[in-house]
């Protein structure tokens, strides 16, 4: 409704898009890459969603009301052992936090922790809707309510939603339009990685239990009082008494009003805001294990508030030169002002352990943070016509913006396409309806995030007090990124449109980019913001539809779509080699990365070693070795005094998390008033980082030991000798927590593996009941429909689901897609939904 809205995640890991009742929503435009960033700004650089609310319709009042109820549950867990007690190399020990001990005999009590600690999750909507409208003015009022209980105890989500909107003609020259959307939203959750313990809690101790009779709390492992706190924490306990809680107000107000100055030009002026209030609320009980800290109760709190005010106003004109080219003109100017405000308050160490108050706590410190941002632009736009033949569009932006130096701050980027309708120039047949040829060219520049220029100063918590300088070094210097792209396509439709191919090729470089990147802490500082680097990014995307039945009381069409993207870092500065992900950087062995020379979303880490045969090299025991061979200048072996080769353990490129290919498939077929749609998802290769394996291995817990624990083997491979001489390995070693710890888990090849998936993402049958019925109750419209989502999932990953994300997607470089670390399962669903028109 022209009220930008940031998608990207906040600090709490969500976003306000998902603020928007999914039921108020009239259309959705998809504007790919940098083109759309000419009309609606830097902030559309990678591409905009454009989102059109439900209006009031002249002539027609609408009463509609909506419920839906949806129950859910955890799906593809990764497998866990069923067979060995706590303790270590295969001896019980009741104060081990690892399943490394015996098998279990008859005797024991197996306990399903997993099974007993995941729920169902209910979800229930409800909304309600008026529209009404006449020639001059129409209106358009909803309400929204939504409320969900996860498949973790103690998780829930509530929302409420009002969206009010109204246009109005004054007269035959002027019309205003206003709208306000008002939500407020609460959301208890955990923290990151929370199935670490419900995974790994050992399978002869039953996790439910965390209470001794008398109201104390139970501890997996026996310690000295005022040492508990040295102890896995029960998921249970920890979900009763360790909320975060979030509450949002966020409210999305708009007004225009537009002028025909004559039946040609037109003025419009557009004023928008975006207010988001929102607390936060982590709280540590008394109690709590992991760290003395922790032991002691401690509580975070996050106040923020955040405004965007946007500013638009443009003057169209239209009109015909020549009676055979149609000319379509735009020029406007754009003002955004942002204002953040966050005040986080920590506190640890509570006076009375039951009041979970800030003011409670001994030791308390408070930080404020301001950031303010302004961004105005020029923009215009021109389109022309020929005979609806051809289609030429010129347009061109500049942006000053207040977080670059004065001297780089303005930035002028243009956009040029062009398109061919062939079908008006070929004779008419029956066979080709409709043949488009497009192309089109864009650059897009992108500002920096604010205050990045100098150093910026934060209060000192040391003896003392005072000042110091936050992590961030200043710098001057930078300038805007620049992404330039192209692309080519075609749109064919056969047999009077019931077949249809369309074609995009693109192609994408960024240069300039603003980077953050660790330096030496000697400098003074952790990270610096500086331009460089270039990213290139080219693909494909295909569309295919197909009508395959068509007449009165039977349709099925077919649809679906194929797309591929390719990215490479092409160049870094010289200090710099590599891009790591902020939030994904668990595990030294494997993580995720932006390495220069390969794709964005890379993995990095440590692998086998190979000689130049590609043979497995083991050490004299027959355990395999890490690393890589180390090489002079010239490509040849570097020896040590002994003849042995010297190895580099450097990290290596391990896979990549982009997909080759993502391939969905829709058919939706309509009988009479019965209809179903479903649509099947595929996606062809690619990586996902397995650290939930990683890990849980390192416990003893992975299913992959029911089999495997404790066999001998002899690995396939060659023993060094010295001098560049190899020998056949014929030792035997046993799989023991020896070797997974010390061996296999150094090895961070043995976590990525093939993202592939094919699932049948939502089906969907629908019924209208018939009008003749409706009638009688006054109804003019009423459906039910039955809605299973991720109903089944096939691939080879060994985890739970390989479409998974530890923090988010725009935290963090290339945010953790892909990253596997004890993330929330996979939910499948049933959801029953009653739409009524009245």
């Amino acid at each position: 409704d022209g009220i930008p809205i940031d998608n990207s995640a906040s600090f709490n890991g969500g976003n306000r898009a998902m603020d928007i009742n999914s039921n108020d929503i009239e259309s959705v435009t998809v504007l790919k890459g940098p083109t759309a960033a000419d009309l609606y700004g830097l902030e559309a650089a990678n591409g905009a969603i454009i989102i059109t609310t439900k209006s009031g319709k002249s002539g027609v009042t609408n009463i509609d009301f909506s419920t839906s109820i949806a129950a859910e549950d955890a799906v593809r867990l990764p497998p866990r052992q069923q067979s060995y007690k706590q303790g270590y190399r295969g001896i019980y020990d009741p104060e081990s936090r690892s399943s490394w001990g015996p098998l279990l005999t008859p005797f024991d009590t197996i306990y399903d922790n997993i099974g007993d600690f995941l729920k169902t999750g209910l979800k229930q909507k409800y909304d309600l809707s008026v529209s009404t409208g006449n020639e001059k003015a129409n209106v358009y009022i909803s309400s929204n309510y939504l409320t969900q209980e996860g498949i973790f105890p103690g998780e829930d989500y509530t929302r409420y939603g009002i969206l009010l909107k109204g246009t109005a003609k004054l007269n035959d020259r002027i019309s205003m339009n206003i709208s306000s959307n008002l939500i407020r939203s609460h959301n208890r959750r955990g923290g990151l990685g929370r199935m670490y313990d419900v995974y790994n809690w050992p399978l002869n101790n039953n996790m439910s239990e965390y209470y001794y009779p008398d109201g104390s709390k139970k501890w997996l492992i026996p310690r000295s009082e005022g040492n508990e706190w040295n102890n896995p924490e029960n998921p249970y306990w920890k979900a009763e008494n360790n909320p975060i809680n979030d509450n949002v107000n966020h409210t999305l107000t708009m007004g225009s009003i537009s002028y025909d100055i004559t039946n040609n030009l037109k003025a419009v002026y557009r004023l928008g805001t975006d207010i988001t209030n929102q607390f936060y609320k982590s709280i540590t009980s008394p109690g709590s294990a992991g760290s003395v800290e922790n032991y002691q109760g401690k509580i975070t709190e996050k106040d923020r508030s955040f405004r965007k005010t946007n500013s638009t106003l443009m003057l169209t004109y239209n009109t015909k030169l020549f009676n055979n080219i149609g000319v379509s003109a735009l020029i406007g100017n754009d003002i955004k002002d942002e204002e953040g405000k966050l005040t986080i308050i920590y506190g640890k160490k509570y006076r009375n352990p039951d009041l979970d108050n800030i003011n409670n706590l001994e030791d308390i410190k408070a930080t404020q943070y301001l950031t303010r941002k302004r961004l105005v632009g020029a923009f215009a736009d021109i389109k022309f016509d020929y005979k609806s033949i051809v289609f030429l569009g010129l347009t061109g932006r500049n942006d000053w913006s207040s977080t670059l130096p004065k001297s780089n701050n303005s930035f002028f980027y243009p956009s040029v396409s062009l398109g061919v309708d062939l079908s008006r120039l070929l004779p008419s047949d029956n066979i080709l309806s409709y043949a488009k040829l497009r192309g089109n060219w864009a650059q897009v520049g992108k500002d920096a995030p604010p205050h990045r220029l100098t150093a910026v100063l934060e209060p000192a918590y040391t003896i003392g007090g005072g000042f110091n300088y936050d992590y961030y070094a200043g710098n001057p210097n930078l300038k805007p990124e620049t992404t330039e792209s192209w692309e080519v396509g075609t749109d064919l439709r056969f047999f009077k449109g019931k077949t249809r191919f369309d074609f995009t090729y693109y192609n994408m470089r960024s240069i300039d980019q603003i980077i953050q990147s660790r330096i030496s802490p000697a400098s003074g500082w952790i990270i610096l913001v500086f331009n460089s680097g270039s990213i290139e990014n080219k693909g494909i995307e295909f569309i295919f539809k197909q009508k395959i039945i068509e007449n009165k009381n039977f349709n099925w069409e077919l649809s679906s779509n194929v797309s591929r993207n390719v990215s490479k870092l092409k160049e870094l500065p010289s200090f710099v080699s590599k891009y790591p992900v902020t939030y994904g950087q668990l595990l030294n062995e494997a993580r995720p990365s932006s390495v220069l020379g390969y794709p964005l979303m890379a993995i990095e880490g440590t692998h086998y070693l190979r000689n130049e045969n590609g043979d497995l090299v083991v050490d004299e025991y027959g355990y395999p070795r890490i690393g890589t061979y180390l090489t002079d200048s010239d490509g040849n072996f570097v020896y040590d005094k002994d003849g042995m080769r010297k190895i580099d353990a450097q990290s290596v490129y391990l896979g990549n998390r982009e997909p080759d290919y993502l391939i969905g498939i829709t058919n939706d077929l309509n009988y009479k008033g019965l209809s179903l749609s479903f649509m099947f998802d595929i996606r062809v290769g690619g990586d996902v980082l397995n650290l939930t394996k990683a890990f849980m291995l390192s416990r003893g817990t992975d299913g992959s030991l029911e089999e495997h624990r404790n066999q001998s083997m002899v690995f396939t491979g060659v023993v060094e000798k010295g001098d560049g001489q190899f020998e056949t390995n014929n030792e035997r070693v046993i799989l023991d927590q020896t070797f997974y710890v010390s061996y296999y888990l150094h090895a961070g090849e043995n976590f990525v593996e093939d993202a592939s998936w094919t699932r049948l993402r939502y089906l969907t049958l629908s019924y209208n009941l018939p009008k003749t019925f409706t009638k009688k109750l006054n109804i003019k419209n009423l459906s039910l429909s039955l809605t299973g989502r991720n109903l089944f999932l096939f691939t080879k990953y060994s985890g739970g689901d390989p479409e998974t994300n530890y923090y988010g997607s725009g935290l963090g470089g290339t945010g953790t897609a892909g990253l596997d670390y004890f993330n929330v399962p996979a939910t499948r669903a049933i959801e029953f939904t009653l739409k009524s028109s009245f």
